[in-house]
């Protein structure tokens, strides 16, 4: 009886590790993404002085589609 609730908490720390480290994958993931996004979009001039513009608004979403049918992590 004893074996067997070693094992179960030897499983269920071997869950615990899985599923902690799947996290820091997927945190890792998503920093690499907005670090690929930060080099990629730069915008222009007017659009860092002006951000609320509609035309600045345009091109930054014209720009994230474009990466986002690009980005491969």
């Amino acid at each position: 009886m004893l074996q067997q609730q070693k094992e179960e908490q030897r499983r269920q720390i071997r869950q615990e590790l899985e599923k902690d480290w799947q996290r820091q994958q997927i945190e890792l993931a998503a920093k690499r993404k907005e670090a690929a996004w930060q080099s990629y979009y730069k915008p222009s001039p007017i659009c860092r002085l002006d951000n609320v513009r509609a035309d600045c608004a345009n091109e930054h979403m014209r720009a994230r589609r474009a990466f986002e049918a690009e980005y491969r992590d």
